[in-house]
């Protein structure tokens, strides 16, 4: 057999990421003749080989241990209770027997028409819809919404998806839509004026469909000159109080507009270059994170894969921070919110190993937990130079998930936290949405400000150290007056008039609000 000579070493330095190496054979002794051809012949083989077969990126055991983990929960989704796995509802609604009663049976197409919907599958939506509508009227049943306005709603989002997605530009969906934002295939737009304007001659004062009826005359570049007068949603609405001009969507020239779910999104020098990078995450658990690095001349590129992200899914939101103290920000990957019984998911903390690579290390450090969450806030409450970590959960039902509060132990060779949570007075329970650290009080202490979609809010003021070594908190919200508001999601501070004391800025939330609410809020 042959033996080696030599082999590529694995690139040393920022970017050691080990790749599998190209080897250069030498022939035996025992091969005399035309040695020298042969060996010329080898070198161009192996050449070959090397250039035509791409380095395998590699992945550390952890990660593939999380992406195992995750693919096996993506694969055990229940589409019968969860109602964000649209496309899987949608296969599931199939299944069900239908109804012999006639009223039931439209009702059950009619739901599977807007699953449809809510799956993308626009088309295929508007043929339920368009099937439905002289049998709803034949028997005089009535659906809510209307069956117009649901036609009228595919139609828009058909719309959407041959314009806005399939060739974004830097105006699309931007209100009030106008120059390249007006789309150029109109059967959408034009087919949804159409559904708006008869539902509107029967129900002149529905705000959602003239808000929508609005929208759609602007796709079509016929806003507001062409919008009957009497639904009108006049121009000077959309005036900001202050100029502060239109900001250049670039992402399309960068390649940078991805089509995903909701998910998180991070610009920060991941790898220590003096660019900003970005990581972008979207919740679904077949949805890949991703990973591009700035290249430094105003282009990025994707280094998903060679950054050892395969299979790391999902993620309603994501957070980052410099857990461990060496100089790069490492990333955590928050799961499961909104999705109750079918969101028990891990969290992902990924460390950056320094040489553009990423790790999962949920496990190791302590962190691997399942409960449904989408915040979670990084903060050294003790003082003692290492981060700590509060992660807002989501209890519903009768279903108990507490907050959790992880105390890291400082120790660089062997860093873990420890859950801390009921010992120091911060395990709320309640449908979380929003933490945030900061020394409301300027004590020198950080505080911690929680706030829940229902319930009341907390601001736990950091009381130190007590005679025994242990960390507690106290709850301050009421004697602040920071309870409210009933129902609220995002929160942070920040000291907006300068004064030198942090504020609080905390944003409600209505399950129910609709495109009326938003009308209504711009008519005055």
């Amino acid at each position: 057999m042959p033996a080696p000579i030599t082999a590529w070493p694995w690139p040393t330095g920022r970017s050691a990421t080990p790749y599998a190496p190209c080897r250069l054979w030498r022939a035996s002794s025992g091969c005399t003749e035309n040695r020298n051809m042969r060996s010329m012949l080898g070198v161009a083989l192996v050449a070959l080989s090397c250039a035509t077969e791409p380095p395998m990126p590699y992945q550390a055991p952890s990660t593939k241990r999380m992406a195992a983990r995750l693919a096996e929960i993506a694969q055990n989704l229940n589409p019968a209770i969860n109602t964000y796995i649209n496309a899987a509802r949608v296969e599931y609604l199939k299944t069900l027997p239908q109804p012999p009663d006639t009223a039931a049976r439209l009702r059950a197409n009619a739901y599977l028409a807007r699953e449809l919907l809510r799956a993308g599958q626009s088309q295929a939506a508007i043929d339920e819809f368009e099937k439905l509508q002289p049998q709803l009227q034949q028997i005089n049943l009535k659906l809510t919404p209307d069956v117009r306005v649901l036609l009228g709603l595919s139609y828009m989002r058909l719309g959407e998806q041959e314009n806005c997605l399939a060739r974004h530009a830097t105006a699309s969906c931007l209100l009030p839509i106008g120059g390249d934002g007006v789309h150029t295939i109109e059967r959408g737009s034009r087919a949804a004026l159409a559904e708006f304007t008869a539902y509107l001659a029967d129900h002149p004062d529905d705000l959602t469909v003239r808000w929508l009826l609005n929208i759609a005359y602007m796709t079509l570049g016929m806003y507001p000159e062409q919008v009957p007068a009497q639904w009108l949603v006049p121009p000077e609405v959309f005036v900001s109080d202050h100029d502060i001009k239109r900001f250049a969507d670039v992402a399309p020239a960068l390649r940078l507009d991805l089509v995903s779910m909701a998910g998180g999104s991070i610009m920060d020098d991941f790898d220590g270059d003096g660019h900003l990078d970005i990581m972008a995450s979207s919740w679904g658990l077949n949805d890949q994170i991703r990973y591009f690095a700035n290249l430094g001349n105003r282009t990025f590129a994707e280094r998903t894969a060679a950054a050892g992200l395969t299979g790391i899914v999902g993620g309603l939101q994501i957070v980052h921070a410099d857990y461990d103290n060496n100089g790069y920000a490492d990333v955590l990957v928050l799961r499961g919110g909104w999705w109750e019984d079918d969101g028990l998911h891990p969290n992902s903390l990924l460390h950056n190993n320094g040489n553009e690579t990423f790790a999962d290390v949920t496990e190791q450090v302590g962190l691997l937990t399942f409960h449904p969450t989408q915040t979670a806030a990084w903060g050294d409450y003790d003082n003692d130079g290492w981060l700590d970590l509060f992660v807002g959960n989501e209890s519903y039902g009768g279903r108990i998930h507490r907050c959790e509060l992880f105390h890291s132990n400082g120790r660089a060779e062997d860093l873990q936290f420890v859950e801390v949570a009921e010992a120091t007075g911060v395990a709320v329970i309640g449908y979380v949405k929003g933490a945030a650290w900061g020394d409301y009080n300027n004590d020198g202490l950080i505080d911690l400000y929680v706030s829940r979609l229902t319930g009341t809010n907390f601001l736990f003021a950091n009381d130190g150290p007590n005679e025994f070594g242990g960390w507690t908190f106290t709850d301050k919200s009421k004697e602040a007056g920071v309870t409210e508001p009933l129902g609220s999601f995002p929160a942070w501070f920040w000291d907006y008039d300068n004064d030198g004391w942090l504020d609080i800025f905390v944003s409600g939330y209505h399950y129910e609000a609709s495109a009326g609410d938003v009308a209504a809020d711009y008519l005055g």
